[in-house]
Protein backbone atom coordinates (compact mmCIF):
# COMPACT_ATOMS: atom_id res chain seq x y z
CA UNK A 1 0.00 0.00 0.00
CA UNK A 2 2.77 2.33 0.84
CA UNK A 3 4.40 1.74 -2.40
CA UNK A 4 1.43 2.51 -4.12
CA UNK A 5 0.30 5.75 -2.10
CA UNK A 6 4.10 6.78 -3.07
CA UNK A 7 3.33 6.67 -7.01
CA UNK A 8 0.11 8.14 -6.85
CA UNK A 9 1.75 11.20 -4.73
CA UNK A 10 4.76 11.26 -7.60
CA UNK A 11 2.17 11.24 -10.06
CA UNK A 12 0.33 14.26 -8.44
CA UNK A 13 3.19 15.99 -6.97
CA UNK A 14 5.03 15.72 -10.45
CA UNK A 15 1.91 16.71 -12.43
CA UNK A 16 1.55 20.22 -10.35
CA UNK A 17 5.58 20.83 -10.78
CA UNK A 18 5.19 19.98 -14.36
CA UNK A 19 2.32 22.80 -15.10
CA UNK A 20 3.92 25.51 -12.74
CA UNK A 21 3.13 24.63 -9.35
CA UNK A 22 -0.54 24.63 -7.91
CA UNK A 23 -0.46 28.49 -7.39
CA UNK A 24 -1.20 29.08 -10.68
CA UNK A 25 -3.32 25.87 -11.00
CA UNK A 26 -6.67 26.89 -8.81
CA UNK A 27 -7.31 27.96 -5.78
CA UNK A 28 -9.08 26.00 -2.63
CA UNK A 29 -11.91 27.81 -0.88
CA UNK A 30 -14.45 27.07 1.55
CA UNK A 31 -17.60 28.23 2.18
CA UNK A 32 -19.49 27.75 5.84
CA UNK A 33 -20.66 24.31 4.78
CA UNK A 34 -19.00 23.10 2.06
CA UNK A 35 -15.13 22.73 0.53
CA UNK A 36 -14.31 23.39 -3.53
CA UNK A 37 -11.68 23.43 -5.58
CA UNK A 38 -11.76 26.04 -8.55
CA UNK A 39 -9.32 24.60 -11.55
CA UNK A 40 -8.33 27.81 -13.48
CA UNK A 41 -7.65 25.45 -16.82
CA UNK A 42 -11.01 24.06 -17.09
CA UNK A 43 -13.00 26.82 -14.66
CA UNK A 44 -14.49 23.68 -13.38
CA UNK A 45 -15.46 23.73 -9.57
CA UNK A 46 -15.38 20.59 -7.74
CA UNK A 47 -17.01 19.68 -4.91
CA UNK A 48 -14.46 18.09 -1.98
CA UNK A 49 -14.95 15.78 0.95
CA UNK A 50 -13.19 15.37 3.88
CA UNK A 51 -10.32 13.18 2.35
CA UNK A 52 -10.32 15.14 -0.72
CA UNK A 53 -10.08 18.42 1.05
CA UNK A 54 -7.10 17.19 3.58
CA UNK A 55 -5.13 16.28 0.14
CA UNK A 56 -6.05 19.76 -1.29
CA UNK A 57 -4.93 21.45 1.83
CA UNK A 58 -1.41 19.75 1.69
CA UNK A 59 -1.14 20.38 -2.12
CA UNK A 60 -0.94 24.51 -0.79
CA UNK A 61 1.07 23.81 2.06
CA UNK A 62 3.49 21.64 1.08
CA UNK A 63 6.80 22.54 0.89
CA UNK A 64 9.38 21.45 -2.19
CA UNK A 65 11.13 18.59 -0.13
CA UNK A 66 10.15 14.36 -0.43
CA UNK A 67 6.68 13.81 -0.72
CA UNK A 68 6.24 10.95 0.71
CA UNK A 69 7.72 11.66 4.11
CA UNK A 70 6.09 15.14 4.50
CA UNK A 71 2.43 13.32 3.45
CA UNK A 72 2.87 11.00 5.93
CA UNK A 73 3.85 13.54 8.80
CA UNK A 74 1.23 15.54 7.57
CA UNK A 75 -1.87 13.31 6.85
CA UNK A 76 -1.43 10.83 10.39
CA UNK A 77 -3.29 8.12 8.74
CA UNK A 78 -6.25 10.15 8.35
CA UNK A 79 -6.07 9.29 4.42
CA UNK A 80 -5.40 5.37 3.27
CA UNK A 81 -3.59 4.60 -0.18
CA UNK A 82 -7.27 3.70 -1.94
CA UNK A 83 -9.12 7.48 -0.88
CA UNK A 84 -5.34 9.00 -2.27
CA UNK A 85 -5.84 6.68 -5.36
CA UNK A 86 -9.32 8.19 -5.83
CA UNK A 87 -8.34 11.75 -5.57
CA UNK A 88 -5.95 10.91 -8.76
CA UNK A 89 -8.78 9.20 -10.75
CA UNK A 90 -10.67 12.73 -10.19
CA UNK A 91 -7.85 14.61 -11.09
CA UNK A 92 -7.22 12.68 -14.36
CA UNK A 93 -11.16 12.12 -15.39
CA UNK A 94 -11.88 15.68 -14.46
CA UNK A 95 -8.43 16.60 -16.08
CA UNK A 96 -7.32 19.01 -13.31
CA UNK A 97 -4.22 20.68 -12.24
CA UNK A 98 -2.97 20.96 -15.62
CA UNK A 99 -3.63 24.77 -16.60
CA UNK A 100 -1.21 25.46 -19.96
CA UNK A 101 1.45 28.06 -19.91
CA UNK A 102 -0.07 29.29 -23.22
CA UNK A 103 -1.33 33.11 -23.42
CA UNK A 104 -3.43 34.40 -26.58
CA UNK A 105 -4.80 37.73 -24.42
CA UNK A 106 -6.17 38.76 -27.77
CA UNK A 107 -6.86 37.63 -31.54
CA UNK A 108 -6.83 41.32 -32.27
CA UNK A 109 -2.66 41.31 -32.17
CA UNK A 110 -3.22 42.51 -36.46
CA UNK A 111 -3.45 46.42 -37.30
CA UNK A 112 -6.08 45.32 -40.06
CA UNK A 113 -8.20 43.34 -37.90
CA UNK A 114 -8.46 46.74 -34.98
CA UNK A 115 -9.49 48.55 -38.04
CA UNK A 116 -12.07 46.41 -39.44
CA UNK A 117 -13.75 46.02 -35.82
CA UNK A 118 -14.03 49.72 -35.39
CA UNK A 119 -15.28 50.70 -38.48
CA UNK A 120 -18.69 50.14 -37.68
CA UNK A 121 -19.10 49.20 -33.98
CA UNK A 122 -19.23 52.38 -32.05
CA UNK A 123 -21.80 52.04 -29.66
CA UNK A 124 -21.71 55.00 -27.46
CA UNK A 125 -19.72 58.49 -26.93
CA UNK A 126 -19.63 60.09 -24.01
CA UNK A 127 -19.07 64.04 -24.25
CA UNK A 128 -17.28 66.18 -21.61
CA UNK A 129 -19.82 69.40 -21.41
CA UNK A 130 -17.38 71.06 -19.24
CA UNK A 131 -14.35 70.29 -17.13
CA UNK A 132 -16.13 72.62 -14.20
CA UNK A 133 -18.53 71.53 -11.43
CA UNK A 134 -20.34 73.29 -8.98
CA UNK A 135 -19.23 70.82 -5.96
CA UNK A 136 -15.92 69.64 -4.81
CA UNK A 137 -17.00 66.25 -3.46
CA UNK A 138 -14.32 64.79 -1.14
CA UNK A 139 -13.70 61.72 -2.95
CA UNK A 140 -14.13 63.24 -6.52
CA UNK A 141 -11.42 61.67 -8.94
CA UNK A 142 -10.99 65.39 -10.13
CA UNK A 143 -9.64 67.15 -6.78
CA UNK A 144 -5.98 68.70 -7.32
CA UNK A 145 -5.03 66.29 -4.40
CA UNK A 146 -5.88 63.06 -6.67
CA UNK A 147 -2.93 62.42 -9.18
CA UNK A 148 -4.32 59.94 -10.88
CA UNK A 149 -6.72 62.14 -13.41
CA UNK A 150 -7.29 65.93 -14.34
CA UNK A 151 -8.15 68.62 -12.64
CA UNK A 152 -10.82 70.41 -12.92
CA UNK A 153 -10.99 73.13 -15.64
CA UNK A 154 -12.25 75.79 -17.18
CA UNK A 155 -12.74 74.20 -20.49
CA UNK A 156 -15.95 73.78 -22.52
CA UNK A 157 -16.71 72.29 -24.82
CA UNK A 158 -17.41 73.54 -27.85
CA UNK A 159 -20.72 73.13 -30.22
CA UNK A 160 -17.98 72.35 -33.06
CA UNK A 161 -16.51 69.67 -31.27
CA UNK A 162 -19.66 68.14 -30.05
CA UNK A 163 -20.91 68.14 -34.02
CA UNK A 164 -17.96 66.59 -34.77
CA UNK A 165 -18.30 63.80 -32.32
CA UNK A 166 -21.45 63.07 -32.66
CA UNK A 167 -21.01 63.09 -36.39
CA UNK A 168 -18.68 60.55 -35.87
CA UNK A 169 -20.68 58.81 -34.07
CA UNK A 170 -23.05 58.28 -36.81
CA UNK A 171 -20.39 57.54 -39.70
CA UNK A 172 -19.27 54.82 -37.62
CA UNK A 173 -22.01 53.12 -35.45
CA UNK A 174 -24.47 50.43 -36.49
CA UNK A 175 -28.31 50.74 -35.45
CA UNK A 176 -27.89 51.07 -31.57
CA UNK A 177 -26.60 54.44 -30.38
CA UNK A 178 -26.02 55.99 -27.49
CA UNK A 179 -24.76 59.74 -26.33
CA UNK A 180 -24.11 60.40 -23.12
CA UNK A 181 -23.09 63.53 -21.44
CA UNK A 182 -21.06 63.93 -18.74
CA UNK A 183 -18.36 66.85 -16.81
CA UNK A 184 -17.74 67.84 -14.40
CA UNK A 185 -21.29 68.85 -14.06
CA UNK A 186 -22.90 68.49 -17.29
CA UNK A 187 -26.11 70.62 -16.18
CA UNK A 188 -23.58 73.64 -16.35
CA UNK A 189 -24.00 73.32 -19.99
CA UNK A 190 -27.50 72.19 -20.31
CA UNK A 191 -28.40 74.42 -23.56
CA UNK A 192 -25.25 72.60 -25.07
CA UNK A 193 -26.60 69.84 -24.06
CA UNK A 194 -30.18 70.44 -25.64
CA UNK A 195 -28.50 71.19 -29.37
CA UNK A 196 -26.45 67.98 -29.11
CA UNK A 197 -29.60 65.70 -28.20
CA UNK A 198 -31.07 67.93 -31.01
CA UNK A 199 -28.71 67.29 -33.52
CA UNK A 200 -27.83 63.44 -32.70
CA UNK A 201 -31.80 62.99 -33.48
CA UNK A 202 -31.24 65.06 -36.90
CA UNK A 203 -28.07 63.16 -37.75
CA UNK A 204 -29.17 59.67 -36.68
CA UNK A 205 -32.52 59.01 -37.87
CA UNK A 206 -33.62 55.60 -38.28
CA UNK A 207 -31.30 54.62 -35.56
CA UNK A 208 -32.21 53.35 -31.95
CA UNK A 209 -31.03 56.33 -30.33
CA UNK A 210 -30.76 56.89 -26.51
CA UNK A 211 -29.47 59.37 -24.56
CA UNK A 212 -28.30 59.74 -20.73
CA UNK A 213 -26.53 62.01 -18.14
CA UNK A 214 -24.90 61.48 -14.72
CA UNK A 215 -25.69 64.95 -12.29
CA UNK A 216 -25.17 65.69 -8.81
CA UNK A 217 -28.56 67.33 -9.17
CA UNK A 218 -28.08 70.71 -7.68
CA UNK A 219 -29.19 72.89 -10.44
CA UNK A 220 -32.31 70.40 -11.69
CA UNK A 221 -35.28 72.30 -12.23
CA UNK A 222 -38.65 71.65 -13.51
CA UNK A 223 -37.71 72.76 -17.19
CA UNK A 224 -35.03 70.89 -17.38
CA UNK A 225 -36.90 67.76 -16.01
CA UNK A 226 -39.39 67.86 -18.19
CA UNK A 227 -37.50 67.90 -21.45
CA UNK A 228 -35.43 64.87 -20.25
CA UNK A 229 -39.25 63.33 -19.97
CA UNK A 230 -39.92 64.75 -23.10
CA UNK A 231 -36.71 63.04 -24.90
CA UNK A 232 -37.54 59.76 -25.80
CA UNK A 233 -35.02 57.51 -24.61
CA UNK A 234 -32.81 59.66 -22.47
CA UNK A 235 -32.55 58.01 -18.82
CA UNK A 236 -30.33 59.81 -16.12
CA UNK A 237 -28.73 59.05 -13.00
CA UNK A 238 -28.49 60.95 -9.72
CA UNK A 239 -25.77 61.16 -7.59
CA UNK A 240 -27.16 60.99 -3.52
CA UNK A 241 -25.45 59.26 -1.17
CA UNK A 242 -28.04 58.89 1.29
CA UNK A 243 -29.16 61.09 4.27
CA UNK A 244 -27.92 64.86 4.71
CA UNK A 245 -24.76 63.94 7.05
CA UNK A 246 -23.96 61.12 4.58
CA UNK A 247 -24.65 63.08 2.13
CA UNK A 248 -22.87 66.18 3.31
CA UNK A 249 -19.92 64.74 4.67
CA UNK A 250 -18.53 64.20 1.17
CA UNK A 251 -20.29 66.13 -1.17
CA UNK A 252 -19.76 69.81 -1.11
CA UNK A 253 -20.18 73.42 -2.56
CA UNK A 254 -16.51 74.95 -3.18
CA UNK A 255 -17.32 76.74 0.40
CA UNK A 256 -17.49 73.81 2.28
CA UNK A 257 -21.72 73.98 2.82
CA UNK A 258 -22.72 70.08 1.96
CA UNK A 259 -25.46 69.90 -1.25
CA UNK A 260 -27.91 67.67 0.50
CA UNK A 261 -30.63 69.73 0.20
CA UNK A 262 -30.30 71.02 -3.44
CA UNK A 263 -29.72 67.20 -4.01
CA UNK A 264 -32.78 65.85 -2.88
CA UNK A 265 -34.76 68.79 -4.26
CA UNK A 266 -33.67 68.04 -7.56
CA UNK A 267 -34.11 64.36 -7.04
CA UNK A 268 -38.21 64.83 -6.01
CA UNK A 269 -38.09 67.19 -9.35
CA UNK A 270 -37.82 64.49 -11.61
CA UNK A 271 -39.87 62.09 -9.70
CA UNK A 272 -42.37 64.76 -9.57
CA UNK A 273 -42.10 65.06 -13.45
CA UNK A 274 -41.53 61.63 -14.59
CA UNK A 275 -44.16 59.98 -12.28
CA UNK A 276 -44.82 56.35 -13.41
CA UNK A 277 -41.83 56.21 -15.26
CA UNK A 278 -38.94 57.67 -12.57
CA UNK A 279 -38.21 53.61 -11.69
CA UNK A 280 -38.17 52.78 -15.77
CA UNK A 281 -35.77 56.22 -16.70
CA UNK A 282 -33.79 57.34 -13.32
CA UNK A 283 -31.14 55.22 -10.94
CA UNK A 284 -29.34 56.55 -8.24
CA UNK A 285 -25.90 56.82 -7.46
CA UNK A 286 -23.91 56.39 -4.23
CA UNK A 287 -20.40 56.40 -2.98
CA UNK A 288 -19.48 54.62 -0.31
CA UNK A 289 -17.08 56.53 1.32
CA UNK A 290 -15.20 56.18 4.71
CA UNK A 291 -16.01 55.15 8.05
CA UNK A 292 -16.92 51.98 6.21
CA UNK A 293 -18.87 50.49 9.10
CA UNK A 294 -22.26 48.24 8.64
CA UNK A 295 -24.15 51.17 11.00
CA UNK A 296 -23.44 53.24 7.97
CA UNK A 297 -24.67 51.61 5.40
CA UNK A 298 -27.91 50.69 7.51
CA UNK A 299 -28.40 54.57 8.19
CA UNK A 300 -28.04 54.82 4.23
CA UNK A 301 -30.50 51.97 3.34
CA UNK A 302 -33.02 52.98 5.98
CA UNK A 303 -33.15 56.66 4.25
CA UNK A 304 -33.74 55.44 1.14
CA UNK A 305 -36.55 52.93 2.34
CA UNK A 306 -38.28 55.89 4.37
CA UNK A 307 -38.84 57.88 1.21
CA UNK A 308 -42.32 57.55 -0.07
CA UNK A 309 -42.34 59.69 -3.04
CA UNK A 310 -39.49 57.57 -4.09
CA UNK A 311 -40.26 54.58 -6.16
CA UNK A 312 -39.24 51.21 -4.24
CA UNK A 313 -38.04 49.54 -7.78
CA UNK A 314 -35.62 52.57 -8.34
CA UNK A 315 -32.04 51.11 -9.02
CA UNK A 316 -29.78 52.20 -6.34
CA UNK A 317 -26.00 51.67 -7.56
CA UNK A 318 -23.37 52.08 -4.96
CA UNK A 319 -19.78 51.47 -4.99
CA UNK A 320 -16.67 52.81 -3.42
CA UNK A 321 -14.38 55.32 -4.21
CA UNK A 322 -11.13 55.05 -6.58
CA UNK A 323 -8.38 53.86 -4.51
CA UNK A 324 -5.54 56.87 -3.55
CA UNK A 325 -8.98 59.77 -3.48
CA UNK A 326 -9.10 59.31 -0.02
CA UNK A 327 -7.24 58.83 2.68
CA UNK A 328 -7.90 55.19 3.60
CA UNK A 329 -8.38 54.28 7.39
CA UNK A 330 -8.80 51.04 9.30
CA UNK A 331 -12.76 50.71 10.50
CA UNK A 332 -14.41 48.21 12.51
CA UNK A 333 -17.79 46.60 11.23
CA UNK A 334 -19.27 44.07 13.36
CA UNK A 335 -16.09 42.98 14.84
CA UNK A 336 -14.74 42.72 11.43
CA UNK A 337 -11.35 44.52 10.63
CA UNK A 338 -12.04 46.03 7.48
CA UNK A 339 -8.90 47.04 5.63
CA UNK A 340 -10.70 50.48 2.91
CA UNK A 341 -7.50 49.99 0.87
CA UNK A 342 -9.37 46.93 -0.97
CA UNK A 343 -5.84 45.25 -1.20
CA UNK A 344 -4.73 41.80 0.84
CA UNK A 345 -6.94 41.69 4.24
CA UNK A 346 -9.57 43.59 2.56
CA UNK A 347 -13.24 42.79 3.53
CA UNK A 348 -16.04 43.98 1.40
CA UNK A 349 -18.48 45.89 3.50
CA UNK A 350 -21.28 46.46 1.36
CA UNK A 351 -21.27 42.83 0.24
CA UNK A 352 -20.82 41.48 4.20
CA UNK A 353 -23.81 43.77 4.90
CA UNK A 354 -25.82 42.43 2.33
CA UNK A 355 -24.65 38.73 3.34
CA UNK A 356 -26.21 39.53 6.47
CA UNK A 357 -29.33 42.00 5.49
CA UNK A 358 -30.41 38.16 3.05
CA UNK A 359 -30.12 36.06 6.09
CA UNK A 360 -32.44 38.11 8.40
CA UNK A 361 -35.07 38.68 5.37
CA UNK A 362 -37.63 35.39 5.28
CA UNK A 363 -37.88 35.43 1.84
CA UNK A 364 -33.70 35.35 1.48
CA UNK A 365 -34.03 38.65 -0.57
CA UNK A 366 -31.04 40.52 -1.16
CA UNK A 367 -30.54 44.57 0.24
CA UNK A 368 -31.93 46.27 -2.13
CA UNK A 369 -28.46 48.71 -1.73
CA UNK A 370 -26.55 45.98 -3.07
CA UNK A 371 -28.28 43.83 -5.30
CA UNK A 372 -26.63 45.17 -8.51
CA UNK A 373 -23.15 44.37 -6.94
CA UNK A 374 -24.14 41.53 -5.54
CA UNK A 375 -24.91 39.96 -8.72
CA UNK A 376 -22.05 41.62 -10.52
CA UNK A 377 -20.16 39.52 -8.55
CA UNK A 378 -21.73 36.39 -9.03
CA UNK A 379 -22.00 37.19 -12.81
CA UNK A 380 -18.37 36.74 -12.71
CA UNK A 381 -18.77 32.81 -11.80
CA UNK A 382 -22.00 32.00 -13.73
CA UNK A 383 -20.67 33.25 -16.81
CA UNK A 384 -16.98 31.99 -16.62
CA UNK A 385 -15.76 29.95 -19.61
CA UNK A 386 -16.19 26.10 -18.96
CA UNK A 387 -13.59 23.73 -21.33
CA UNK A 388 -13.09 19.81 -20.59
CA UNK A 389 -9.71 19.92 -21.12
CA UNK A 390 -7.31 22.72 -19.99
CA UNK A 391 -7.47 25.63 -22.54
CA UNK A 392 -4.89 28.30 -23.08
CA UNK A 393 -5.99 32.34 -21.56
CA UNK A 394 -7.68 34.40 -24.32
CA UNK A 395 -8.27 37.42 -23.77
CA UNK A 396 -7.58 41.08 -22.43
CA UNK A 397 -8.80 40.21 -18.98
CA UNK A 398 -11.69 42.66 -18.35
CA UNK A 399 -10.58 45.04 -21.19
CA UNK A 400 -12.60 45.86 -24.39
CA UNK A 401 -11.60 46.88 -28.14
CA UNK A 402 -10.66 50.77 -27.47
CA UNK A 403 -13.10 53.00 -29.31
CA UNK A 404 -15.96 50.10 -30.24
CA UNK A 405 -18.07 49.59 -26.95
CA UNK A 406 -17.59 53.15 -26.08
CA UNK A 407 -15.26 56.40 -26.90
CA UNK A 408 -14.90 59.41 -24.45
CA UNK A 409 -14.58 62.36 -25.93
CA UNK A 410 -12.77 65.49 -24.05
CA UNK A 411 -13.75 69.16 -23.54
CA UNK A 412 -10.81 69.80 -26.00
CA UNK A 413 -11.93 67.12 -28.13
CA UNK A 414 -9.76 64.00 -27.89
CA UNK A 415 -10.87 60.99 -27.74
CA UNK A 416 -9.95 58.55 -24.83
CA UNK A 417 -11.01 55.14 -24.18
CA UNK A 418 -13.66 55.42 -21.61
CA UNK A 419 -14.59 57.96 -19.04
CA UNK A 420 -13.11 56.09 -16.27
CA UNK A 421 -9.80 56.11 -17.94
CA UNK A 422 -8.17 59.23 -16.43
CA UNK A 423 -4.45 60.71 -17.33
CA UNK A 424 -3.83 57.67 -19.97
CA UNK A 425 -2.88 58.24 -23.49
CA UNK A 426 -5.33 59.49 -25.99
CA UNK A 427 -6.80 57.34 -29.28
CA UNK A 428 -7.57 60.01 -31.47
CA UNK A 429 -9.61 63.01 -31.94
CA UNK A 430 -12.64 64.52 -33.44
CA UNK A 431 -10.34 66.22 -36.49
CA UNK A 432 -8.42 62.80 -37.22
CA UNK A 433 -10.60 59.88 -36.22
CA UNK A 434 -9.17 56.96 -34.08
CA UNK A 435 -5.49 56.73 -34.23
CA UNK A 436 -5.09 52.88 -35.23
CA UNK A 437 -1.24 52.66 -34.43
CA UNK A 438 -1.81 54.59 -30.97
CA UNK A 439 -4.55 51.91 -29.86
CA UNK A 440 -2.53 49.27 -31.28
CA UNK A 441 0.65 50.59 -29.29
CA UNK A 442 -0.79 51.46 -25.89
CA UNK A 443 -3.79 49.45 -25.51
CA UNK A 444 -3.27 45.97 -27.54
CA UNK A 445 0.96 45.63 -27.89
CA UNK A 446 1.93 47.20 -24.04
CA UNK A 447 -0.94 45.77 -22.50
CA UNK A 448 -0.18 42.13 -23.69
CA UNK A 449 3.62 42.53 -23.14
CA UNK A 450 3.27 43.93 -19.57
CA UNK A 451 0.20 41.30 -18.94
CA UNK A 452 1.24 37.54 -20.33
CA UNK A 453 3.73 36.60 -17.61
CA UNK A 454 2.00 37.45 -14.81
CA UNK A 455 -1.97 36.50 -16.16
CA UNK A 456 -0.09 32.73 -17.26
CA UNK A 457 1.14 32.75 -13.26
CA UNK A 458 -2.19 33.42 -12.11
CA UNK A 459 -5.16 31.00 -10.84
CA UNK A 460 -7.71 34.01 -11.23
CA UNK A 461 -6.94 34.93 -15.05
CA UNK A 462 -10.23 33.50 -16.11
CA UNK A 463 -11.82 35.06 -13.45
CA UNK A 464 -10.16 38.55 -13.98
CA UNK A 465 -11.91 41.95 -14.61
CA UNK A 466 -8.98 43.75 -14.61
CA UNK A 467 -9.22 46.72 -17.31
CA UNK A 468 -7.61 49.84 -18.58
CA UNK A 469 -9.36 51.97 -16.55
CA UNK A 470 -6.98 51.84 -13.31
CA UNK A 471 -4.03 50.57 -14.77
CA UNK A 472 -2.57 53.52 -16.99
CA UNK A 473 -0.86 56.61 -16.67
CA UNK A 474 0.10 59.79 -19.35
CA UNK A 475 2.70 57.28 -20.65
CA UNK A 476 1.17 54.37 -20.72
CA UNK A 477 0.51 51.14 -18.72
CA UNK A 478 1.21 51.72 -15.05
CA UNK A 479 3.22 48.30 -13.83
CA UNK A 480 2.70 49.23 -9.98
CA UNK A 481 -0.96 50.28 -10.69
CA UNK A 482 -1.91 46.93 -12.35
CA UNK A 483 0.07 45.03 -9.81
CA UNK A 484 -2.20 46.66 -7.30
CA UNK A 485 -5.05 45.70 -9.61
CA UNK A 486 -4.29 41.94 -10.16
CA UNK A 487 -3.93 41.51 -6.29
CA UNK A 488 -7.62 42.91 -6.14
CA UNK A 489 -9.25 41.10 -9.03
CA UNK A 490 -7.35 37.98 -6.83
CA UNK A 491 -9.24 38.79 -3.67
CA UNK A 492 -12.64 39.40 -5.79
CA UNK A 493 -12.82 36.47 -7.92
CA UNK A 494 -11.83 34.55 -3.96
CA UNK A 495 -15.25 36.14 -2.96
CA UNK A 496 -17.19 35.85 -6.07
CA UNK A 497 -16.38 31.79 -5.75
CA UNK A 498 -17.56 31.88 -2.36
CA UNK A 499 -20.65 33.85 -2.51
CA UNK A 500 -22.08 32.05 -5.75
CA UNK A 501 -21.21 28.58 -4.36
CA UNK A 502 -23.15 29.59 -0.87
CA UNK A 503 -26.28 30.71 -2.64
CA UNK A 504 -25.82 27.20 -4.56
CA UNK A 505 -26.04 25.06 -1.46
CA UNK A 506 -29.39 27.07 -0.07
CA UNK A 507 -30.94 26.54 -3.32
CA UNK A 508 -29.71 24.84 -6.68
CA UNK A 509 -31.80 26.91 -8.73
CA UNK A 510 -31.05 30.06 -7.20
CA UNK A 511 -28.75 31.39 -9.94
CA UNK A 512 -30.98 30.89 -12.84
CA UNK A 513 -31.92 34.36 -13.02
CA UNK A 514 -28.17 35.50 -14.04
CA UNK A 515 -28.75 33.28 -17.10
CA UNK A 516 -30.42 36.46 -18.75
CA UNK A 517 -27.84 39.21 -17.56
CA UNK A 518 -24.35 40.11 -19.17
CA UNK A 519 -21.78 40.63 -16.98
CA UNK A 520 -19.64 44.28 -17.17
Amino acid sequence: MAERTKKDLSFITNLVKEHGGIERLGKLFHTLKQAYFYDSGTGKVVCLDKREELFFSWLFERQETDGYEQWHNYNNGRIDGSALSGVKDVILQENLLQSPYDTNMTSIKHQSEIKQMLEEKVRLITLELTGRCNLRCGYCIYNEDFQENRNFSESDMSEETARKAIRYLAEHSGNDVSVTFYGGEPLLKFDMMKSCVEYSKELMKGKNLTFSMTSNMTLMTREKAEFFFKTKGFSLVASLDGPREVHNSYRKYQGGKGSFDDTLRGVKILADVFGDEFASRVSLSMVFAPPYTFEKIDRIHNFFEGLDWLPKETDKLISYPEHGSVKYVFEEAEGTSVDVKQGKGYVNTLFKWNELYSEKKPDNSSGILTKKHHDELLLKVHNRPLFNKPSALDGLNGCCVPGTRRLYVTAEGDFKVCERVGVSPPIGNVGQGLIYDDIKRYYVDEYIKESEKTCSECWANRLCGVCYAKTYSSKGIDKEKKAFQCDMARHNALEALVAYHTCLEDDADSMAYLNDMAYG
